[in-house]
This record gives C-alpha cells, sequence and structure tokens, in this order.
C-alpha cells in the first residue's frame, strides 16, 4: 500500500511540472500503526505526532465516520461506529507503543493538540528546524494569513460524546491507558 502510495504522489507531482524539491506532507493519524513500513517507504520523514487525549479522540473518530456514513446509506448505528473506532485505535497505538522505541527519535516530533491550536506558526517553526527546512518570511505570513481567514469554528461546530456512539469515557480510560501513560505529558 505504501509503494502505491508513494507511486501515486510521484505522478502527481509529476503532473504539477515536477515540483522538484518540493516537500510532501502526508496528514493522516493512521500512519500511526504502520510506522516501520512508513518510514521505509518514506525514509526521509519528519513524523509530526500530534497527542490528544483518547477521551476526545475516539467520540470524534466515531463521529466524523457516522457523518461518513450518512453520505451513502439512510442506515447508519453510531454505536456500531463507536464500536469500530474503538477497536481500529486501539490496535494501532498497541502496535504503535511496541515500535515507538525502536524509531528514530531524531525523526519524530512530538506535540500536544492544544499546542497547534494555541500557537500555529511556532509549532511550524518547530516543525520546519525538526525537518531541516527553512522557514521563510513569505511562509510565516501566509500561514498567518490563513489562520486569520479561517478562525476556529470558520466551518461551524461540531458536537459529540462519546455517549452517542457506545462508549464511556472509563472505557477509554481503561482501553488506552497505557498510551495515557507513555505520553501523559502530552494529554494535557
Amino acid at each position: 500500500m505504501y509503494r502505491y502510495l508513494y507511486r501515486m504522489l510521484q505522478y502527481l507531482q509529476w503532473q504539477d511540472g515536477g515540483g522538484r524539491g518540493r516537500p510532501w506532507i502526508l496528514k493522516s493519524p493512521t500512519h500511526v500503526g504502520d510506522m516501520p513500513t512508513m518510514l521505509e517507504t518514506f525514509p526521509d520523514a519528519t513524523i509530526v505526532h500530534c497527542h490528544r487525549d483518547p477521551r476526545q479522540v475516539i467520540p470524534s473518530f466515531a463521529a466524523l465516520g457516522t457523518a461518513g456514513r450518512r453520505i451513502g446509506s439512510d442506515v447508519v448505528d453510531p454505536v456500531e461506529v463507536g464500536n469500530e473506532m474503538f477497536g481500529y485505535w486501539a490496535d494501532q497505538l498497541d502496535r504503535y507503543l511496541i515500535v515507538r522505541p525502536q524509531l528514530p527519535p531524531d525523526r519524530i516530533l512530538d506535540l500536544r493538540f492544544d499546542e497547534i491550536r494555541k500557537d500555529v506558526v511556532g509549532v511550524i517553526r518547530r516543525i520546519y528546524a525538526r525537518a531541516g527546512r527553512e522557514l521563510t518570511l513569505e511562509a510565516v505570513e501566509a500561514f498567518r494569513s490563513y489562520e486569520k481567514n479561517r478562525p476556529e469554528h470558520h466551518f461551524g461546530n461540531y458536537e459529540y460524546n462519546a455517549e452517542q456512539h457506545g462508549l464511556s469515557l472509563a472505557g477509554i480510560d481503561a482501553r488506552f491507558a497505557e498510551y495515557r501513560h507513555a505520553f501523559k505529558e502530552f494529554m494535557a
């Protein structure tokens, strides 16, 4: 799957006039469960791990999955989706916890979710520094302009909770205790 993704990104870059030297940015938490393969395929990757409390993440993914399924179906069971998301992310993080100590620490930048929300440009500076890339004043201004034009809730407010997806905060706490303990400094 990752080799295919790599070839498709190369093809898209070629279609865009080559874009030589321009980095690829893959934004997806689904990579967390298969880091060794991802790093084998993208050996120069800088990994930005945005940690967020599973009490918020699991219900959020359940709500997103429920909304996505409603696009193609009149019958969607939010509890079924909640259970699927719970199991999927539990498996992903279990695999991550096993391989994380073996991953190159200089290639990973751990962040708290609220850091990104409070200081986007500061976080971007840290990411660029970790990746060994130059951050130009033009880019900083573009980031600031983007943030100014799209404040929080620009596209509306999205509310969800664990219970509407058949989940409990106590159950999430119990299942994700090892992850929460391993990255407790990022759970603020």
